[in-house]
């Protein structure tokens, strides 16, 4: 049998063994102090191993949460030549484009100045259309934006629009649809707090631009008489969304529809709009999901202006 003062010793050594296996920490009672400095010095060597092997156990559980909690950064795709120039031209087109908006509104307020201002405003014209003459160059002959040419043929989205449609999508490789809609800031924005749990809207992260594009084809679409997303607009109207909500649901699933279209390489088929795959989620839980974030945005409800809205590309 084993002495008393061993035993600390043994437990202690034991402590050490099964850090090193994982198992679980115990805490550290305030009598090991007291104890140590009463106790004869064997007995307090075993209150050393002891305090060793719960330091032991205790890094060994920190490192274990730590580890279950970080996840493995993935690598960072660098931009190819071809898609950082498509993304500089439509950065200066986007640049272009505000400043004849803004020079348009100033000579309409100001009509003695409009001989100084309507100059400026005819060459930044011209500029535009040989910035779009360019980008139409490199999605013709690049066959990185091949898919470009497929996605014009979406109802509502024009040339620009398909050239920054997939440009990103070919930067960034998007797994799933969900994740685009995030990158574009179209997504549900959750807020949890204990048993509480709610919609705050629509996040409006993400690329400022192309979700404006979005919301823009968005509108163009509905103005066709013959378009897959009119239903889908209607229904959200008559649920009592606003016109801004209801826009954004559409734009949502046009960003769905192009990301499909770039992911297995498929034509725009109108019939497939709004039927889902067989391993989708079930339409009655996206349409859900859409009137509960939309439905609870307060600037939606009041019809406020829509995210960067400028003039339609």
């Amino acid at each position: 049998m084993l002495a008393p003062s061993l035993w600390p010793l043994l437990f202690g050594l034991i402590l050490v063994r099964t850090s090193r296996t994982g198992n679980r920490s115990f805490p550290i009672p305030w009598q090991v102090s007291i104890s140590f400095w009463l106790s004869p010095r064997p007995l307090r060597l075993g209150w050393l191993s002891l305090l060793a092997g719960l330091a032991c156990l205790w890094y060994n559980e920190r490192m274990r949460r730590a580890d279950r909690h970080s996840q493995p950064l993935l690598a960072y795709r660098l931009k190819s030549e071809n898609v950082d120039e498509l993304d500089q031209l439509l950065s200066a087109r986007r640049g272009l484009s505000r400043s004849v908006s803004r020079l348009k509104l100033q000579a309409a307020s100001l009509p003695k100045a409009q001989t100084a201002l309507l100059p400026a405003i005819e060459a930044l014209c011209k500029e535009l259309k040989l910035l779009d003459k360019r980008i139409a160059a490199i999605v013709k002959t690049q066959p990185e934006f091949a898919m470009a040419a497929k996605l014009q043929k979406v109802t509502g989205i024009g040339p620009v629009s398909a050239a920054a449609i997939a440009s990103r999508l070919t930067a960034k490789q998007f797994v799933h649809p969900d994740q685009f809609v995030a990158y574009v800031g179209l997504d549900v924005g959750v807020r949890q707090s204990g048993m509480r749990k709610g919609n705050t809207g629509l996040t409006k992260q993400g690329d400022a631009e192309l979700r404006r594009l979005l919301y823009m084809c968005a509108q163009a679409t509905l103005r066709n008489k013959d378009n897959p997303f009119a239903e889908r607009y209607k229904k959200e109207r008559a649920r009592g969304m606003a016109t801004t909500a209801a826009l954004c649901v559409v734009a949502r699933k046009l960003a769905h529809v192009c990301w499909s279209m770039h992911k297995y390489e498929t034509d725009y088929d109108p019939e497939r709009v709004g039927k889902p795959p067989a391993k989708e989620r079930d339409p009655k839980e996206r349409d859900r999901e859409d009137r509960a974030t939309l439905g609870s945005d307060p600037s939606a409800r009041s019809g406020a202006t829509p995210p960067e809205a400028s003039r339609p590309t």
